[in-house]
């Protein structure tokens, strides 16, 4: 199975919030996704080679699937593509995919804010260090 959803984004921070949305997406909706990251950029392509996630029980135990993208201009997705011939369960496998895609696509309903409040230890030292110690 190679499959290539088409992105088309027009800001770095598009493809930023898209991919973030993408792999919670995909650890959500699969229930694992363990990375093998080994990141292989051909620039005169605009492709970049991201790595290897492994998505679960769905998936061989042997094969991982490969993801890659294509950029228009630095930064900027195009497309992203997943690559596994070993899949137990395809259909399940490329509907969780098409489910995951469709989420992150939407990633601005996915943001929330939380507050974390926590005590400090008496133990900790804050130092301060005035900007005149960085001129040396």
């Amino acid at each position: 199975m190679k499959k290539r959803y088409s992105l088309n984004f027009e800001t770095n921070n598009e493809s930023n919030e898209f991919l973030r949305c993408l792999w919670s997406r995909l650890r959500s909706n699969y229930g694992n996704a363990t990375w093998l990251l080994n990141p292989i950029k051909l620039p005169k392509k605009n492709y970049v080679n991201i790595g290897n996630i492994d998505l679960g029980e769905i998936s061989h135990s042997n094969a991982s699937t490969n993801v890659s993208c294509t950029y228009s201009k630095k930064g900027c997705l195009k497309s992203i593509t997943f690559n596994n011939s070993k899949l137990i369960d395809k259909e399940k496998f490329e509907s969780l995919l098409d489910k995951s895609i469709n989420e992150a696509k939407k990633y601005d309903s996915f943001k929330f804010t939380f507050n974390y409040i926590t005590t400090l230890d008496n133990f900790i030292i804050f130092h301060y260090y005035p900007k005149v110690l960085n001129k040396i």
